[in-house]
């Protein structure tokens, strides 16, 4: 142990146990699914696909939680999405606060595209005049990846300050 305090796992991993490959592929599967669609950074699976080089086909199974990509995939993904698909990706391993070594740093900029993509979302979702039930189940992902970019943000401008 690196002096860290002790880890609390949650109630589905007792004592660190395996993570299932259940739970592995609805994660990422949530994680893909925040940033590809409809008023997302990537507008379709073939957009992804022509960044990637990764069939079209593979990236609609992963978006409906029927595949994980193998190691080769998965950094040819993350390569081309912003950090917090990352984050999202870990989560089940209870790590975050991944961040590029690049610079497109957590800055204002950030936050606000992040800010404008949930606008957009809601933009399109909001043209019959309503958001139903399934647009708001679709809005999450969007919504927890502005929450984590704008959580990055906060953390890098506590330690400007400090």
């Amino acid at each position: 142990m690196d002096g860290a305090c002790p880890r609390k796992y949650p109630p589905h991993r007792q004592n660190g146990s395996i993570i299932s490959l259940d739970k592995a592929r609805a994660s990422f599967s949530e994680a893909i699914n925040a940033f590809v669609g409809r008023g997302r950074t990537f507008s379709s699976a073939a957009k992804l696909a022509d960044k990637t080089g990764i069939p079209v086909g593979t990236l609609n199974n992963y978006l409906e939680g029927t595949a994980t990509p193998g190691l080769h995939y998965l950094l040819s993904i993350m390569d081309q999405m912003p950090s917090e698909f990352a984050d999202m990706v870990l989560s089940p391993a209870m790590l975050g606060a991944v961040k590029r070594m690049n610079a497109d740093g957590d800055c204002p900029l950030m936050v606000n595209s992040k800010a404008a993509e949930l606008v957009a979302q809601i933009g399109i979702f909001m043209e019959d005049g309503h958001v139903d039930h399934r647009e708001k189940r679709q809005m999450i992902p969007v919504v927890q990846a502005l929450a984590a970019r704008c959580n990055a943000f906060l953390d890098g401008a506590k330690d400007e300050a400090a």
